[in-house]
């Protein structure tokens, strides 16, 4: 993926209405490493965009200037909760696998959403460990079992 060689403009003055948290979008003009140029568009309470971050592609703007979006480097896009492009804590990459396994595992099954979240908090915990119960070791014998 490219990555900013420079920041030609920006950030704009805030625009759009704000949300929950009172942050707006703001909108850069950049120059990638492999040569093209666009539009990146980020929250107000985002990271500050930087010389050197990866962006990929994500379409274009209304007057028809290529748009980026800021990525991560060897991460796939894809479901999960977050700001979108930025970097995520291990605790929320957990959380996030934890709620989309629990959320498999009641597809079709019209569960409450309370039901679904008990379980995913139980599927995060197992997957850092919190949940660890020691295996009684069953002792080994030359005994055929048939």
């Amino acid at each position: 993926m490219p990555t900013i060689q420079s920041i030609i403009s920006g950030p704009t003055e805030p625009f759009g209405e704000p949300d929950d948290k009172g942050a707006r979008m703001t909108g850069y003009e950049i120059a990638t490493d492999d040569g093209q140029t666009g539009a990146v568009y980020r929250k107000t309470s985002s990271k500050p965009l930087e010389v050197g971050m990866t962006v990929e592609p994500s379409g274009t703007t209304k007057k028809g200037t290529k748009k980026f979006k800021v990525g991560n480097p060897g991460c796939s896009g894809g479901s999960g909760g977050g700001n979108k492009g930025e970097f995520r804590t291990p605790d929320q990459i957990i959380r996030t696998s934890a709620i989309e396994a629990a959320v498999a595992h009641f597809a079709g099954a019209n569960k409450p959403e309370s039901t679904v979240i008990d379980v995913a908090k139980k599927f995060a915990e197992w997957i850092k460990g919190d949940q660890a119960q020691p295996v009684a070791a069953t002792p080994q014998t030359d005994d055929i079992p048939f």
